[in-house]
């Protein structure tokens, strides 16, 4: 573990790894009339198999399906966090939660089954209907994606992972 560490802001941070490799940070801040719960893996768009864009942006969305005690993560989450959202970029997926501190063995709960479960109790039909939210999601941002995906075929080489669009296209997200 890290000795923490306090900041200018009066905040203090520690950090520590746990056997199974997972590194927790702990900011601390005696201000804040919240918790807040950041999940990060190291997996993102630049992880997708060649022709399959939109793999990761995926697999975050089937993360808030999984059943837990009879309901998805996303209905668990509604109620009890302020505040949820995910996601994907290049090298990362990230999932954040927000609520009071009385619910906060909920969201590590919530978090601790979403990284057990994977995506093990999706059904079919949910994943069909959140490939659409995917694709939709595409289809609204396809301008300014365009537009990221030109600067980025003048910065990297062909080959690179970062030539591609982070959601995917509506044709390679299947």
């Amino acid at each position: 573990p890290s000795p923490p560490r306090q900041t200018a802001l009066g905040v203090t941070i520690s950090s520590f790894a746990i056997p199974n490799g997972l590194r927790v940070v702990h900011v601390e801040d005696p201000r804040a009339s919240e918790v807040q719960v950041t999940m990060r893996y190291q997996v993102g768009a630049a992880d997708d198999p060649d022709g399959q864009g939109g793999v990761a942006h995926v697999a975050e969305h089937l993360m808030y399906q999984q059943i837990v005690d009879g309901r998805s993560v996303f209905a668990a989450l509604e109620d009890v966090a302020s505040y949820f959202n995910g996601a994907t970029t290049y090298d990362a997926t990230t999932y954040v939660e927000r609520s009071d501190s009385a619910h906060l063995d909920e969201l590590l709960a919530i978090e601790a089954a979403r990284m057990e479960l994977r995506c093990a109790s999706v059904t079919d039909s949910v994943f069909l209907r959140e490939r659409e939210v995917v694709r939709n999601e595409v289809r609204e941002r396809r301008e300014s994606a365009e537009i990221l995906v030109a600067i980025h075929a003048g910065l990297y080489p062909s080959t690179h992972p970062y030539r591609r669009s982070v959601g995917g296209s509506d044709e390679s997200v299947v």
